[in-house]
């Protein structure tokens, strides 16, 4: 059938009609697949097909996958951890079997800075504050000029195999995967199958630079297009060395020549080498039986050519000792090969090692294939370029799943699976999130940090802020806050400080301040309770009221019986069921009834009068304060050090309904609690640690992203539940610590030495950030000739 007739059949009567959009759409995806068409570059695509799910027929019976590897901290780590780094890598090579065929990718990408802007700016809201984003804005531009976070690094594995249909090859590489994905677990890199769509937009990456992949699989299916039509180049026109791709100047390099001990440091310089290209290996593999049989032949045709030149030594009167150099280290190479091979299970690969480069001009592309070959010669490896297999070779750098340059042996290599494992695609982890916001520069990158703290990667929001005095802890929450606030235009923010902190910040971003003291005239009902049909199944208002009231009441005296608490329960209940919003007094009146010849109820009225009627009764009555504002602080520094943890479980409270209220709007509640080791130490009673951490959970657990802040690491990390909270929190900032403290980060999160000085020695505001499995040095300056600045200091 003819483009033509292609594009122009006759709609079904059934047919939804198209938008406006989509047709216009629709106009451009055909306007480009016919300017490809009319090169042919879908034809020098060298696949038959794509699917939605992600699975390519490649040719005939033979199908692959492609998975998004996730990344690990291996080129600063210790020499024990990139071992284990390697042995896992290795293994997970090795699970390859004979009738499958293996290829890594790696990715280097610039992120050019429209794309840059668009995922980092602050989009300007035309409120009193955009003078403030503007400021952002020109400080996150400053540091894409300074050539922070240009370039991005994706790592993928595409795996091809052969069968008889779709079903069975999705089968057999779902077997793969699980394999691929087991063997990387103890290191905790996480492996990801691609969707059609995904594997798309990589090949889109690859082949059509910065041009952004028009059209999905709906696209295709309405207008008769091939997923070819949406990723193929306008022209590709193929010379003796290189390929121009629309306006680009490309070419494919390969690893001709390298020592048999390749370092592991040739990824990561090309990976940083400071432009974008695409690392490649293909490899087949040999069963383990064909592998012994290969090593064998070749160990008999190396021993022939040695005792041929001793006899040539002999004849010529020399002793047979004095072969050639080379052949005598083949033979001792291989018979290293082949005792290793029969120690580990160690298969046989026919590999090649391709390098993608590009450039604007041909005299750029000359210079970048320069620095390759350089970076090689650095690592006693030489690059030589493909010459006449440049169509093959693109096909073989793209995530297909097949080695197109096969076709010509003698740039094949057979290496062992460490050869391939030694060029580890794991370099330095970056944090970048795909909703992330700023959070400084990486220093091992100087990558930008984008951190989305609800993101996928994460198992909970739950973040700590901690470090020594002067460390920066209050300016890195503040920084947090105010970006939140400018970011995220329908999140709310809550600050609960036991000191006056954070008291400047309600007046200069719109938000509010109110101070909880004895006396005052602020009052908040703690009997307020959320709307049942906004809690979670299984979550009873009256009974958490009347638990929370228990853990109160146990927390600020020495002795609550287990009557006492049984009372307390009862009134509770009896209270809702008289007032449908009571108060304190309401419940305490209720309380007052079951006094009559009842001694532990009379203990309990005169114990907790002071809260009712007397100078603490700021929770006792209707609250009379606007609780309006998206940005609140609760300030208590005027409650003496006794009823602190008083005010602190009373606001956790009302805190924790107002996440509930705003998690069914749909609104996300960040909630900081300033010097937790308040309610965490072993000073503390155990019922108001339990009850915090309770909280806690429940506030992550109605969508909100609970955050500590404490100078005194080491009192949180004597409590169990301090311990728990500390350690289950995915989000972390490590500021400067005390050694006993690094100690115990050390332990448990395995901090490098290299990683170790950033705790130590650090700049006021700088350290470490743990972002799920990710830990990275980070720097945080804003500038003091700035308002944001101004803002946030506390100094």
């Amino acid at each position: 059938m003819s483009i033509k007739n292609l594009f122009n059949q006759k709609k079904s009567k059934k047919q939804t009609p198209l938008s406006k959009h989509e047709k216009l759409k629709l106009k451009r995806l055909k306007t480009n697949a016919n300017r490809a068409k009319k090169t042919s570059s879908q034809n020098t695509l060298k696949y038959t097909s794509l699917f939605e799910n992600g699975l390519m027929n490649i040719v005939d019976d033979n199908y692959s996958m492609t998975y998004e590897l996730g990344s690990t901290n291996y080129a600063t780590t210790t020499i024990e951890t990139k071992q284990t780094i390697f042995e896992k890598y290795n293994s997970m090579i090795n699970t390859i079997s004979d009738e499958e065929h293996f290829q890594l990718t790696i990715l280097v990408s610039k992120v050019h800075s429209k794309e840059y802007q668009q995922k980092n700016e602050f989009e300007l809201q035309g409120d009193d504050f955009d003078y403030l984003r503007e400021e952002l804005n020109h400080l996150i531009h400053e540091n894409y000029k300074n050539g922070y976070n240009n370039y991005q690094i994706d790592r993928y594995i595409t795996i091809s195999t052969k069968a008889e249909n779709k079903k069975k090859a999705l089968s057999k590489l779902k077997n793969t995967e699980t394999l691929l994905a087991s063997s990387l677990a103890p290191i905790e890199v996480p492996i990801k199958q691609q969707t059609g769509l995904e594997r798309l937009s990589l090949f889109n990456k690859i082949l059509n630079y910065d041009k952004p992949l028009y059209g999905n699989f709906d696209d295709i299916k309405k207008s008769c297009l091939t997923t070819k039509d949406l990723i193929a180049p306008q022209s590709l026109k193929f010379s003796q060395s290189g390929v121009e791709v629309g306006e680009r100047f490309n070419q494919v390099l390969y690893l001709k020549e390298f020592p048999m001990e390749l370092s592991d440091g040739l990824f990561k310089d090309l990976s940083m080498c400071g432009q974008e290209l695409v690392i490649t290996i293909q490899a087949d593999p040999y069963s383990i039986i064909e592998t012994s049989k290969r090593l064998r032949m070749q160990a008999t045709s190396i021993e022939s050519e040695v005792i041929k030149q001793q006899k040539i030594a002999i004849k010529d009167g020399y002793s047979p000792d004095f072969i050639g150099r080379t052949a005598k280290e083949t033979q001792e190479d291989l018979n290293e090969v082949i005792n290793l091979v029969r120690e580990t299970g160690d298969k046989q690969f026919s590999s090649i090692f391709l390098v993608y480069i590009t450039g604007k001009t041909k005299e750029e592309r000359t210079e970048n294939s320069r620095i390759i070959k350089a970076l090689g010669e650095k690592y006693g490896a030489n690059f030589e370029t493909l010459d006449y297999l440049q169509e093959e070779a693109l096909n073989s750098v793209l995530p297909i799943g097949k080695n197109y340059t096969d076709c010509e042996k003698t740039f094949q290599r057979d290496l062992i699976t460490p050869n391939l494992s030694v060029n580890s695609p794991f370099t330095t982890v970056d944090i970048n999130h795909k909703k992330g916001k700023f959070y400084g520069i990486n220093l091992f990158s100087h990558n930008i940090i984008s951190i989305d703290r609800r993101d996928e990667s994460m198992d909970n929001s739950n973040g700590l802020i901690t470090g020594v005095s002067g460390s920066g802890k209050s300016m890195t929450a503040k920084n947090e806050i105010v970006t939140t606030l400018l970011k995220n235009p329908k999140d709310e923010v809550i600050v609960l400080s036991p000191d006056d902190e954070y008291n400047d910040l309600p007046e200069k971003l719109d938000g509010q301040l109110i101070k909880i003291a004895p006396n005052t005239k602020h009052h908040i009902n703690i009997l307020d309770l959320p709307k049942k049909e906004d809690l979670k199944d299984g979550d009873d208002p009256v009974g958490l009221k009347s638990s929370f009231l228990v853990s109160l009441f146990s927390s600020l005296f020495e002795t609550v019986s287990e009557i006492q608490e049984s009372i307390i329960d009862e009134v509770t209940i009896e209270t809702y069921q008289k007032h449908e919003k009571p108060t304190l007094l309401e419940w305490y009146e209720v309380l007052e009834t079951k006094t009559f010849n009842n001694e532990e109820a009379l203990d309990l009225t005169q114990k907790i009068k002071m809260y009712i009627t007397g100078s603490m009764d700021i929770f006792s009555k209707e609250t009379n304060v606007d609780l309006n504002s998206r940005f609140i602080v609760y300030d208590i520094s005027q409650l003496t050090t006794k009823f602190k943890p008083f005010g602190f479980m009373a606001l956790e409270e009302n805190i924790w309904q107002r996440v509930v209220k705003n998690n069914a709007k749909g609104i996300t509640t960040w909630v900081y609690f300033d010097e937790i080791q308040v309610l965490l130490s072993g000073k503390s009673s155990e019922i108001s640690r339990e009850k915090f951490k309770d909280i806690w959970s429940r506030i992550r657990k109605y969508g909100g992203n609970p955050t500590g802040i404490t100078q005194f690491i080491d009192t949180v990390l004597e409590t169990p539940e301090g311990r728990s909270m500390f350690f289950n929190s995915e989000f972390l900032v490590l500021l400067k610590q005390k050694k006993f403290a690094i100690e115990i980060i050390k332990q448990h999160y395995n901090i490098t030495e290299q990683q170790e000085q950033y705790l130590k020695t650090p700049k006021k505001g700088s350290g470490l950030i743990i972002a799920g499995n990710a830990i990275v040095p980070f720097e945080n300056t804003i500038p003091s000739s700035t308002e944001l600045y101004k803002i946030m200091q506390t100094d």
